[in-house]
């Protein structure tokens, strides 16, 4: 009953979810996921240009609360079986244009598909170079864990023995370790 009403609409899904992170992910799943009586579950597409699980896959990623840490990669596994589990389809492809202003929402891919949906939940988060994850451990360091981790990161990366370049990429805020750097440099 709802394949059709979706065509007489002129939709392919009840959601699309635009990026593969841990926000994505979980968006998707909570699209997906009932938890009440008769309650109906959305159909719902993620839409992902690199790899599913965004940075939280990376290396070393620690989430942190105030009681808790937990390794990026296992909250990574969680959510993938989670999307495996719930029939969560996946199209891989980079976003170019999204059509928010109907009641019908249109994505537009760099593949040209076009894909339909009531709703579209855009979740992408920390945009990352098309190559970026194979300097990863190679002089390439990436944290959004705050200055202060910044801070000390950077003295110990600067204690090395060898001729570092640095490029530092973020906020206005970060002009504060120009500074430091010549200090430790």
């Amino acid at each position: 009953r709802g394949n059709e009403r979706k065509r007489r609409m002129g939709y392919d899904w009840d959601v699309i979810v635009v990026g593969g992170g841990p926000a994505g992910l979980n968006a998707a799943i909570r699209a997906r996921w009932v938890k009440r009586y008769k309650a109906i579950p959305c159909s719902t597409l993620l839409i992902e240009n690199s790899f599913l699980g965004g940075l939280a896959g990376w290396r070393e990623c620690i989430f942190t609360g105030p009681s808790w840490k937990i390794q990026g990669k296992e909250i990574v596994r969680r959510l993938l079986r989670d999307m495996e589990s719930l029939q969560v389809q996946v199209h891989q492809g980079r976003v170019n244009r999204i059509k928010l202003q109907d009641d019908i929402k249109e994505v537009f891919t760099a593949d040209d598909k076009v894909f339909r949906s009531l709703a579209v939940i855009i979740a992408a988060g920390i945009k990352v170079l098309i190559n970026e994850r194979d300097y990863l451990g190679r002089g390439l360091e990436v944290t959004s864990m705050g200055y202060e981790f910044i801070i000390s990161h950077l003295k110990k990366l600067l204690s090395r023995r060898w001729e570092p370049r640095l490029v530092i990429v973020g906020s206005e805020k970060l002009q504060n370790l120009i500074p430091l750097i010549r200090d430790l440099n």
